[in-house]
């Protein structure tokens, strides 16, 4: 590595950090610099603060009782008024000013409170960006330092830094808590999660009794308003358990899960490509397990991938696409759930099996029914419900439901129609490879 001897160095190193355009090393140094510069660091954090209000982005935020010439805490620029800066290096922008602030902030001797006075809650992590943000309830300010509780964000994005230095960026509609200063919980919504070293072992609660503990990596975690939740690791490796599951599942790099609460609750499915129809530039679905099979829905075609055959479909939805999922394990366990991603809005209907009482959460029930037999020629009935989607994730949940004999349903067909298209219009779909 290569040390920086002189101010016109290190202001060009800064310069360059503030316009995204620092190397790997470049990054390193400029790090090793403020560790052990403790002017460098001041003035670091001063052209931060400059830079945002030459941006117009400023949020003052000073104590009374903080002087001028006082350390401020340091500001990180929004998403939208970025440039050049490639995700993972945002990430370890945050890193960086964290250790600023840990050093300048937390270990000044001025900035601490009177302890005689009413003690304040622990701070445990620190709103670092905002992407038109709108918050269900009151609603925190950039730089904001953040104590335990719950965020709401109805909308848009926001950041938050832990002081451990692991950073989560939340998607709105998203219900976030902070438990403590490497802890999370998600209630429902999506999270992106990049945690660097110093970080490794942060927590992630999710409903259910689920828990992702990071081994060093980026992932991401949805959860739907039903409580089901997937996990899928886009750099480095995760540990996912639960409360059902003696031994956690290690995700790495590629990996997706999809918790279903049930005694066979997580699974790590291959994802390919998706879906297309009418030879359609934009795919339908551009993400689905592999061993999904995908058909259009009419009489004769399988209703659990290669086994059983449908042999009467709702007229109005006959022809709409259709991911099955094989039957695996025994007639004595639930059926898998299963997820696919919607490149495009669209009205998604699941074909339920009516095997023991059943009511699909969050879904509406309709009057329609299908009709399927078995090799043996068993012939059973399926409950039709639907639920509207925007592009994005649809978890399928696990068919839960079983006779008085203990035996369960199979997994429910997932019938997609777009909404761009009109109840019984033809479709040829499409497979992509």
């Amino acid at each position: 590595m290569v040390l920086i001897d002189d101010a016109s160095d290190r202001d060009d190193l800064i310069i360059r950090y503030l316009d995204g355009l620092l190397t790997a090393d470049e990054f390193e140094q400029l790090a090793q610099m403020l560790r052990n510069d403790p002017e460098a660091a001041r003035q670091f954090n001063d052209l931060m603060l400059t830079a945002q209000i030459v941006r117009g982005d400023c949020y003052e935020h000073q104590s009374p009782n903080v002087s001028p010439s006082a350390p401020r805490d340091p500001v990180v620029m929004p998403t939208s008024r970025r440039i050049r800066w490639g995700r993972l290096a945002q990430a370890a922008v945050l890193a960086l000013a964290a250790a600023v602030w840990v050093i300048f902030v937390v270990s000044d001797p001025d900035s601490s409170s009177d302890t005689t006075g009413p003690q304040r809650a622990a701070t445990l992590a620190t709103l670092t960006n905002l992407q038109d943000a709108t918050f269900v309830s009151q609603a925190p300010r950039l730089g904001d330092a953040l104590t335990a509780g719950t965020i709401r964000l109805a909308s848009g994005r926001a950041q938050i830094m832990f002081d451990s230095t692991a950073v989560v960026d939340l998607t709105g509609p998203c219900d976030f808590e902070i438990v403590g200063p490497n802890l999370g919980r998600l209630t429902v919504g999506s999270v992106e999660a990049y945690v660097p070293q110093r970080a490794v072992g942060f927590t992630l609660d999710l409903p259910k009794d689920a828990r992702v503990v990071d081994l060093g990596t980026r992932y991401e975690v949805q959860v739907d308003p039903e409580g089901y939740a997937q996990v899928a690791v886009t750099e480095g490796r995760i540990q996912v358990k639960d409360s059902q599951t003696l031994n956690p599942l290690i995700l790495q790099q590629g990996q997706t899960a999809l918790l279903n609460w049930t005694s066979v609750s997580l699974e790590a499915f291959p994802y390919v490509a998706g879906i297309t129809v009418n030879n359609s530039p934009n795919a339908l679905i551009v993400k689905r397990p592999a061993r999904a099979k995908v058909d259009k829905l009419r009489s004769g075609a399988g209703r659990a991938a290669d086994r059983f055959v449908l042999t009467q479909v709702a007229p109005a939805l006959e022809g709409l696409p259709t991911l099955a999922l094989p039957r695996t394990g025994t007639i004595h366990q639930p059926a898998a759930g299963y997820s696919f991603t919607l490149a495009q809005p669209a009205r998604v209907y699941l074909l339920v099996m009516n095997r023991g009482p059943h009511d699909l959460s969050g879904w509406t029930r309709t009057d329609e029914a299908a009709i399927w037999q078995t090799s043996d020629g068993k012939t059973y009935t399926d409950t039709i419900y639907y639920r509207d989607f925007d592009a994005g994730l649809v978890i399928v949940p696990p068919n839960l439901w079983h006779d008085d004999f203990d035996e369960y349903g199979i997994s429910h067909l997932a019938v997609i129609q777009p909404r761009v298209l009109t109840s019984g219009q033809p479709l040829n779909v499409q497979q992509e490879n």
